[in-house]
């Protein structure tokens, strides 16, 4: 069999599936360089959520405790209530500072503790 241009119906057969055969493989390359794509932006997204999380999970169980005790003190600050707000008078005992070396008296003396 031969068409309208003399050339045989496997000849024109043969040219369409090698052009298919090009184009497939075209398409097959896209489709791997998409697939490579997808996979990477998908891996980045679990970075960038553990980016996010790790810094506040580290936060709430390392940091949470140590800010609960600062508020704390620095609560009691502001109420007057506490080891903090309060000053305590010292009574020292005249008979330990009887016993005490001379330079001891001096750095107490010099630091505001006895007078």
């Amino acid at each position: 069999m031969s068409n309208d241009l003399g050339r045989s119906l496997e000849e024109d057969i043969k040219k369409i599936s090698e052009e298919n055969h090009a184009l497939l493989l075209e398409v097959y390359r896209l489709v791997k360089k998409i697939n490579r794509h997808m996979v990477f932006d998908q891996v980045m997204s679990v970075i960038k959520i553990a980016l996010i999380l790790i810094p506040l999970w580290y936060a709430y169980t390392v940091l949470g405790p140590q800010l609960k005790q600062v508020y704390a003190m620095y609560s009691g600050l502001l109420s007057g209530e506490g080891s903090f707000g309060q000053v305590q008078e010292y009574q020292i005992n005249q008979e330990v500072l009887k016993n005490l070396s001379p330079d001891v008296l001096n750095q107490l003396k010099k630091s505001g503790i006895i007078k």
